[in-house]
Formats: structure tokens, C-alpha cells, sequence
């Protein structure tokens, strides 16, 4: 009877991972992937000193600040770590700090003016007469969208000023466009927009540590280097400074930790109708739903667990066999529960699957990483409902174990 509430640990543990496969980590990578392909490209970049966009630009959104966590700072021995203090300690708490959007690198508002489906391009396997084809299955009116993005120490054709610097803005043909430029710790931003790269040392009490890039590491396929700084100049650029300023020991250490910009481009698709008609919300849903199907199936898991503690505990007592009818009838209800909830998961989650087997079966990602995730996210699916059925069959079973106990008891009272 023991084994039964070790058996829905187990199975609910394995809901995060399925194999080898992290059940989060695909989610926020197919939502990557449809965040990428729903960003309009950039037709242009502006960046400003004036901290205001020109006409018909509007202000890009390059990177996140995560924020702080709660901690301890206890000034005479000079240590600083994460969670409270503890009571009567001569240390002081130190508050969390939310996360704050970044949109200047180096003192300039990053502003830009991004391409209108119908008015700058149209998608097509054969461009109309008037058009240019800028990269496969994308035809635009006049010129082609930015492709690169660099910065120089002399003055080029194409080229802005950048403080000493120059920026040079490229618009190439057969080469795939720039939709964003983005910050991130150590290196080029990770293919799961939720993971850090590693690498260098980071402020302890930081939210969002630099662990690594999980299962599809670092997006050299989409990412390119632009630019370095510090993360403290970075804040400050920001106008941050009220937001930092009480956190003990944080300049020296977000001075010492690396921020790279760099440019990201739109992910490869295959010229072909079904390819290049792909919605990409089903991508982009997928990274939400799956965190609730996840934390949903937890919370069933842990009332499954509290209710067979309750019977085993009722029956090591020997307590009124009545509470094991209670405890039956909650069964039947988190059955019920489950069971509506699988059926509604399974239908959020349907248009998510359906746009992954077709994105793999048409081919649609000639490109290995993103080609992985559309596969990986089917496993995954397949894996998520078999522990789902799985964990309904351990509750019936559950159910008629505990039925017959009740039942057992009485034949043997008469």
C-alpha cells in the first residue's frame, strides 16, 4: 500500500522530464522560435542620444534586467548571501529589486522602424514584378530589410555616429534579416530565452543567475556579436541608479560582469507555401502552457499524495473506517479533476502539437537546433499524456483498493 504515493511521486516527477528532454526547457525554446518569427524585420535602426525616437520609429526593447532576490548583508564580517537574515542577527535584510526593461546601450536609445507585411513585402514562392527577393519566400517592394549590424572606428558607407564610433547598418539580398538586438551576460543569448549563459562571475543576489544554456545552447544559428560593456554602466545607462543604489557590494561586482549586444536574425524557413503560411502563435503559446501543465499536474499531485498519507495514517490508527469513505469520495473528485483537466490540456495544447508535426514533416526548419525542437516537443507531448493516463489509472486502482478494504471491513464486522 506504501508503494502507491511512491508511485505518484514518481510519476509526477517525471512529468518535467521526459528521457532526456527537460519539459520547460522545450516549451520556452518553441516559444523562442515563434517570438522569432512573429517580430517584424527591422527596416531600420536609429539610435539616438536625445532619448527620443524620430518620427515613424518607435523604441526597441533590448534586454531585461532580472532584479535581485531577498538577502543578508551583515557589514562587520563583510558577507552577503541569499534569503532573510536570521532572528536576533546584527545583519541586515536586504529587499528584492523587480526586473526593469533596458532600451539604451552606452547612452543611446535604441529606436527602430520595423517592415509591414503588405506594405514593404508580401510572401511568395514567386516575388510579383516590382518586387525583390530579400531572403526565400519574401518579396519586398523597394529595398531589402537591415542584415548586419556592426560597429566600426572609421566612417563607412551605411555608416551613423555612435559616440567615437560608427555604426554601420548592411541590407544585403539572400540573407536573412535583423529583427532585434538584445543584451545578455557572457556571451550571445541563449537559444532558450529563459536560460544565462555561463561563464564570469555575477552579483549574488541577481535573479536570474548565469547557469548555462540548458539543452540547445548558446543560438550561434541566429545570433551575432555587436558590441561588450559592463553591467553596472549598462543599469546606469538605464537610469537605474535609484533602483542600485542600496544593494550592498553591487558595483564592483556588476562592473566585473560581462554584457554583450548582439544582433539576432530571423530563423531560416523553408520556401514553400505550407512553410511560409505558418502561424506562429502555436509556438509562442506553447512556452505558457506548458509551465500550467506542469504546475497544474503538481498541485494534483501533491493533493493525491496528502490524500493517501490521510488513509494510511486513518488505517495505522485504527480511526473511524467512515473517513476512508470521505477520503474515497475526494478520490473520485481528483480523478474528476484530472480528468477535465486533461482533456482541457490536451485541447490548449492540440494547435501547439498539430504546428510542430507539420513544421517537422514539411521540413520547415532546414536548420538543425530549431528542426530538434519541433521534434523533441512531439516526444515530449506523447510523454507528458502517457504519464497523465498513467497517473488516472493509478487512481482508479487507487479507488478500488480502497473499496474493497471498506468493503472487507464490513463482511468482517458481520
Amino acid at each position: 500500500m506504501l508503494c502507491v504515493p511512491a508511485c505518484t511521486i514518481t510519476a509526477f516527477t517525471g512529468l518535467r522530464k521526459t528521457g532526456n528532454l527537460d519539459f520547460e526547457d522545450v516549451g520556452d525554446a518553441m516559444g523562442y522560435i515563434g517570438q522569432n518569427l512573429a517580430t517584424q524585420p527591422l527596416m531600420d535602426v536609429s539610435p539616438t542620444s536625445s532619448l527620443k525616437c524620430p518620427t515613424g520609429y518607435s523604441e526597441m526593447l533590448i534586454g531585461k534586467w532580472p532584479g535581485t532576490e531577498r538577502g543578508c548583508y551583515c557589514k562587520f564580517s563583510g558577507s552577503l548571501s541569499r534569503g532573510s537574515c536570521s532572528r536576533g542577527s546584527s545583519c541586515r535584510n536586504i529587499t528584492s529589486a523587480r526586473s526593469r526593461e533596458l532600451h539604451i546601450w552606452k547612452d543611446y536609445l535604441w529606436c527602430g522602424k520595423r517592415a509591414v507585411e503588405g506594405t514593404d513585402y508580401v510572401k511568395a514562392l514567386i516575388c510579383p514584378d516590382g518586387y525583390i527577393e530579400c531572403y526565400p519566400g519574401y518579396c519586398y517592394k523597394s529595398e531589402c530589410p537591415l542584415t548586419k549590424l556592426f560597429f566600426s572606428d572609421t566612417p563607412v558607407a551605411g555608416s551613423v555616429p555612435y559616440i567615437s564610433r560608427f555604426l554601420v547598418k548592411e541590407k544585403e539580398v539572400e540573407k536573412l534579416p535583423v529583427f532585434n538586438v538584445e543584451t545578455e551576460l557572457n556571451s550571445v543569448p541563449c537559444f532558450n530565452p529563459e536560460e544565462t549563459p555561463s561563464g564570469g562571475s555575477a552579483y549574488v543576489l541577481r535573479s536570474r543567475m548565469p547557469k548555462g544554456c540548458g539543452t540547445y545552447g548558446e543560438d550561434t544559428l541566429t545570433s551575432f556579436m555587436m558590441d561588450t560593456d559592463n553591467e553596472y554602466d549598462l543599469l546606469i545607462s538605464n537610469g537605474l541608479e535609484n533602483k542600485i543604489e542600496d544593494l550592498p557590494k553591487f558595483e564592483p561586482a556588476a562592473s566585473e560582469t560581462l554584457v554583450q549586444l548582439s544582433g539576432r536574425t530571423r530563423i531560416n524557413v523553408t520556401k514553400k507555401g505550407a512553410c511560409l503560411d505558418m502561424d506562429p502563435e502555436p509556438f509562442q503559446k506553447a512556452e505558457h502552457r506548458s509551465g500550467i501543465l506542469f504546475y497544474g499536474t503538481l498541485v494534483c499531485g501533491i493533493l493525491v499524495l496528502a490524500f493517501w498519507l490521510f488513509a494510511i495514517f486513518t488505517l495505522l490508527t485504527n480511526r473511524n473506517k467512515t473517513n476512508l469513505l470521505i477520503f474515497l469520495c475526494l478520490q473520485v473528485i481528483v480523478i474528476l479533476v484530472m480528468g477535465i483537466m486533461n482533456v482541457i490540456v490536451a485541447s490548449m495544447l492540440s494547435k501547439s502539437l498539430v504546428a510542430a508535426k507539420d513544421a517537422r514533416d514539411y521540413g520547415c526548419f532546414p536548420d538543425r537546433i530549431p528542426q530538434l525542437v519541433m521534434s523533441d516537443f512531439i516526444v515530449v507531448f506523447e510523454g507528458v499524456k502517457t504519464i497523465y493516463y498513467s497517473s488516472l489509472v493509478l487512481l482508479i486502482v487507487t479507488v478500488l483498493c480502497t473499496l474493497g478494504f471498506i468493503l472487507a471491513q464490513k463482511c468482517g464486522r458481520d
